[in-house]
């Protein structure tokens, strides 16, 4: 489902503060399950420095939004926005993904991003760009590429090797819409492991 947000700028910005605020006060592994409701599991240590909450500047978003094709979003506009749990797999090893297409301190964010390091994207669209962002989309503004060589050379720093994903148990594109509470898990493994 996908949920509507109203277009005011004050509930935009009442909307990124609270997600300012659960990113802090939540975190996740990708190796556990996901309640969507829940999101992550209460922090121990509460004195993490802004450096950790959002380590990214307006120029390395900005930058990432380029590189990918992507637009900035318009977070007084938003018009949908969805979760999905995303995974990454090297050689059957879950990899962190960092908190990644946003700086809450300027409120500039691409249409699809991450909080935290949950493996939950967020991903947002507004009213001028009705298109939904896509997996393919969020790694081009993390790794900075889509494609099964690129994602070799990222993961494995290797020119060929095995690149596949699946949603809810399924084969799934990169690029196939996505549905708010997917899990998405991207398989990258050397030719040999396979």
């Amino acid at each position: 489902m996908t949920e509507r947000r109203a277009r005011t700028p004050l509930a935009a910005t009442t909307f990124l503060v609270a997600c300012l605020l659960i990113a802090v006060a939540n975190t996740g592994s990708a190796d556990e399950p996901i309640a969507h409701a829940a999101m992550g599991h209460g922090m121990d240590d509460m004195s993490a420095t802004a450096e950790e909450i959002d380590p990214t500047t307006k120029e390395q978003v900005l930058e990432q939004i380029e590189r990918s094709g992507l637009y900035v979003l318009d977070v007084e506009n938003i018009d949908v926005h969805i979760h999905v749990q995303f995974v990454v797999q090297v050689n059957g090893v879950n990899q962190v993904i960092p908190q990644t297409g946003v700086d809450f301190d300027s409120l500039t964010a691409a249409p699809i991003h991450t909080h935290d390091t949950s493996g939950i994207l967020h991903i947002e669209n507004d009213t001028s760009n009705p298109e939904v962002p896509t997996v393919a989309d969020f790694l081009e503004v993390w790794v900075g590429t889509s494609t099964e060589a690129g994602l070799c050379n990222a993961f494995l720093g290797k020119s060929s090797c095995s690149v596949t994903a699946n949603r809810n148990g399924q084969f799934f594109a990169l690029d196939e819409q996505l549905r708010d509470v997917d899990t998405v898990i991207l398989y990258v493994n050397d030719n040999a492991l396979v």
